[in-house]
C-alpha cells in the first residue's frame, strides 16, 4: 500500500449501493424469524435452496417489501400483504420441458481464419491493419481506448470510454482476452478474467466499382474487414454488450446491446 486517506462521502459522494450490500440484505432478512415466518405461510421452508434446475424469475415470492437497516444489520419493518402463492411451473431457459426440441436444421459454424487473428496486443496496445489502440481499463470506466492512431501517427480518437459493471466476456472464433485488475467493494484487489475481448470479423462490402468503357469492362471489389473490441455488462437479470468496431477506411463506431430475461410478479392486486 502507497497510500491510505479516508475520504468524506458528503464532498466526495459515494455510490448508491455496493455488490455487498444485495447479499448483505438477503443475509439479514434470512435471519429474522418473521421473515421466515412469512416464507413458510407461502410454503417455502429452505431458504438457501440452490439446485441449478429452477432459475428464480419463475418462482416470484410476491406481497412480501421488506425495510432492512443495513448499518446495523436488522430489519426494521416487514410489510406482508397476504399474496400467498408462488407459482412451481418451471420457467428455465434450458429446461427442454419449457424451450422444447432444439433445432437441428442448421449444420455446425466454424468462426476461424485459416492463419489465425491478424491482430497483436502487446501489454495493452492493440494493433490491427493500421490501427493502434492503447487499452485501458478501470472500474468506473470499464474498457478504455485511450488513443487511436492510424500507421501515420494520425490522431483519430483521443478517449473512448463506458462507465459500467464489468464481468467476463465470451465469444466465438478466434478470440484473444485481456484480464482486468480492480478492487471490490472492501478495496482488495481481484482480477476480472477475460474482461476485454478482441476479434476480427468479415463486414460486407468495402468498395466496388466496374469500369465500363474497358474492353472488356472489368470489375473489382474489395471486402470490408473490421476489428472488434467488446466487453460485457452484467447487472442482475440484464445484459448489456459494447462493440467497439475499428474499420480499414479509418471508421470507428461504438454498437451498444441490450437484452434481459423478464423479471415478472404472479400478477395481483395491490392496495395502495
Amino acid at each position: 500500500m502507497i497510500k491510505e486517506a479516508e475520504l468524506d462521502p458528503n464532498a466526495e459522494r459515494q455510490i448508491p449501493i455496493l455488490a455487498q450490500d444485495y447479499l448483505d440484505g438477503d443475509s439479514i432478512c434470512k435471519g429474522e424469524p418473521v421473515y421466515v415466518a412469512a416464507l413458510v405461510k407461502r410454503d417455502t421452508t429452505d431458504v438457501d435452496m440452490d439446485d441449478n434446475v429452477h432459475t428464480m424469475y419463475g418462482h416470484p415470492i410476491d406481497g412480501l417489501v421488506e425495510h432492512v437497516d443495513l448499518t446495523n444489520r436488522k430489519l426494521l419493518k416487514l410489510v406482508d400483504t397476504g399474496h400467498t402463492h408462488i407459482p412451481m411451473e418451471s420457467g428455465h431457459y434450458l429446461d427442454p420441458k419449457v424451450t422444447g426440441p432444439m433445432r437441428n436444421r442448421h449444420e455446425a459454424a466454424a468462426y476461424q481464419a485459416a492463419g489465425g487473428g491478424s491482430f497483436t496486443a502487446k501489454v495493452s496496445i492493440l494493433s490491427c491493419q493500421n490501427w493502434e489502440i492503447p487499452v485501458g481499463f478501470t472500474t468506473a470506466k470499464a474498457s478504455r481506448c485511450t488513443t487511436s492512431r492510424s500507421a501515420t501517427a494520425a490522431e483519430i480518437l483521443n478517449r473512448a470510454s463506458v462507465s459500467a459493471e464489468m464481468v467476463g466476456c465470451d465469444c466465438l472464433g478466434s478470440i484473444d482476452y485481456l484480464d482486468a485488475t480492480v478492487v471490490d467493494d472492501f478495496c482488495e484487489p481481484f482480477v476480472i478474467k477475460n474482461a476485454t475481448c478482441m476479434y476480427e470479423e468479415d463486414f460486407g462490402t468495402l468498395g466496388k466499382h466496374t469500369d465500363v468503357p474497358a474492353s472488356p469492362p472489368t470489375a473489382t471489389v474489395r471486402h470490408q474487414h473490421r476489428f472488434v473490441v467488446s466487453f460485457v455488462v452484467t447487472v442482475g437479470n440484464y445484459r448489456y454488450g459494447f462493440y467497439w468496431y475499428f474499420y480499414l477506411d479509418g471508421r470507428d463506431e461504438l454498437d451498444c446491446g441490450h437484452g434481459y430475461l423478464m423479471d415478472c410478479g404472479h400478477g395481483y392486486q395491490m392496495d395502495d
